[in-house]
């Protein structure tokens, strides 16, 4: 398959600010250069092209010897000059795929998404954005592909991204913004006096859809995710530890695990238990072999310890899953093993025959953003906490939800016996509620599943558990893990 990637960059429009992309619709998308300066790399690890665009966009891209996989794109973009005004820069991969204006992205890193340019399945579209209308967030993927030829063109992202496929058998994403005017969000910042310099790495995997005849291309997309974007973590000490490191490599498995089968969680959770996860890898008919259910016997699987009792948790660990009961909402299909949701403290009585809309305070405060967290939190948070718990005991007919435990377990901390008596007895009444448990929320923490699933562990685990459950005694009627 032909396959060209460019840099090129959007001209900003009047509108456009780190919530609004919306580029001057009369530029299109511009080269960044017309000529790039080559200098070829070969060694012992990789084979390599070092690309310079411009003074503010440059880029290696790698082949490694030993892994025919995929191929690296190294990028380093800025700073970027924004004196003839604002640049929305992306790279764009181009093929002579006929996608017929399909492309893929996918939902947190797990399920992929289908898109079509210039539709939406729910509503008739109209094209007054032909670009940004057609932007989506691309956590980890974006996919084209020729059903017809039975070929296919990924390219993983080790960021959140916006992307989409403006023109058939076209893919790009979004790698650097800067604007002239202060919206407040950070597209005007600067670093030591000069625009802010961002480096990324995209992994283009191309080829048939049926794979390599072991593995279908979905497959060893997933693989290269799983060692790629999911690097493990790295360690580093001051101390010398040369004389203790005999042994360089080590695993707590007696024997590898299926293709198909990762541990996506292995903590220690409470009394002396630890919380384990394991993650089928594939989504359902991805691979015709490895998509299918697998079992994995952990008898003996891990080689420094024993599992002498098990228990099946849901997905966030706090609630044992043969207590799990999942609300009933009307007109719902399914009732078996479900709670009705009338009778909730929380929710004032519907009127059924007209439209209901509830309107319920909730904090959403970003655990560190535009301020650190203690800059959040003593100049803000603390006192909305506290004001909040004043204006529940005011009006019994007020209602609040309180969703990060991050600021919660802090602010808890320094109130006296009478003010933690007075939130327990909201959250018994139903004014004051505790949500998802989490350490914050979802798009505060990170949007790749991995990410959300260990912010909820950080938020019920050992963290947040004895103010949740101890303490608050809380537990969470919305149990949809």
């Amino acid at each position: 398959m032909d396959v060209t990637q460019d840099f090129l960059f959007y001209t900003s429009g009047g509108g456009s600010q780190a919530y609004v992309f919306t580029p001057d619709g009369d530029k299109g998308a511009q080269r960044v250069a017309s000529e790039v300066k080559t200098t070829v790399i070969e060694g012992d690890v990789y084979v390599g092209v070092l690309q310079e665009f411009s003074s503010w966009a440059r880029q290696l891209i790698k082949v490694y010897n030993n892994d025919n996989t995929h191929i690296e794109f190294d990028w380093i973009i800025g700073p970027l000059d924004i004196t003839d005004g604002g640049k929305e820069v992306i790279t764009r991969f181009t093929t002579p795929l006929k996608t017929n204006s399909t492309f893929y992205t996918d939902s947190n890193g797990r399920e992929m998404l289908k898109r079509v340019r210039n539709y939406r399945p729910d509503y008739d579209y109209t094209d007054e954005q032909p670009v940004s209308g057609n932007y989506y967030p691309i956590t980890s993927k974006i996919v084209i592909r020729d059903e017809e030829a039975g070929l296919e063109l990924a390219v993983l992202n080790d960021r959140s991204q916006g992307g989409s496929s403006v023109e058939d058998g076209q893919a790009e994403l979004m790698v650097h913004r800067a604007i002239r005017t202060n919206d407040d969000f950070g597209l005007n910042e600067v670093e030591y006096d000069h625009g802010i310099v961002v480096r990324g790495k995209h992994y283009l995997v191309v080829g048939p859809i049926a794979g390599n005849g072991e593995k279908s291309l979905a497959a060893i997309e997933r693989d290269v995710a799983q060692r790629k974007v999911l690097l493990p973590w790295v360690f580093i000490t001051d101390q010398d530890v040369s004389g203790r490191l005999q042994n360089l490599q080590f695993s707590n498995l007696n024997r590898a695990l299926d293709d198909n089968v990762q541990i996506l969680t292995l903590e220690p959770w409470k009394d002396d238990t630890l919380l384990l996860r394991l993650e089928h890898v594939l989504e359902k008919d991805e691979d015709e072999n490895l998509s299918k259910e697998t079992t994995v016997d952990l008898s003996d699987l891990f080689a420094t310890f024993t599992i002498t009792e098990l228990q099946e948790t849901t997905l966030g660990g706090n609630i044992p899953l043969d207590e799990n009961v999942r609300l009933s909402w009307p007109g719902s299909s399914s009732t078996e093993g479900t709670k009705d949701v009338d009778g909730l403290k929380a929710c004032p009585v519907a009127d059924p025959s007209a439209l209901n809309v509830h309107i319920v305070p909730h904090s959403h405060d970003d655990v560190g953003w535009t301020k650190t967290v203690d800059q959040y939190y003593f100049q803000d948070v603390q006192n909305v906490i506290s004001s909040v718990i004043v204006a529940l005991k005011l009006n019994p007919e007020r209602r609040f939800v309180q969703v990060e435990t991050a600021f919660f377990k802090k602010w808890w901390k320094q109130q006296k016996d009478s003010i933690k008596q007075d939130v327990i007895n909201l959250v018994n009444n139903g004014q004051f509620e505790i949500i998802n448990g989490a350490w914050c929320m979802n798009d505060e923490a990170g949007v790749l599943y991995q990410c959300t699933i260990d912010q909820y562990s950080l938020g019920r685990g050992s963290a947040g558990r004895s103010i949740l459950s101890d303490t608050v005694a809380s537990k969470p009627r919305f149990r949809h893990n």
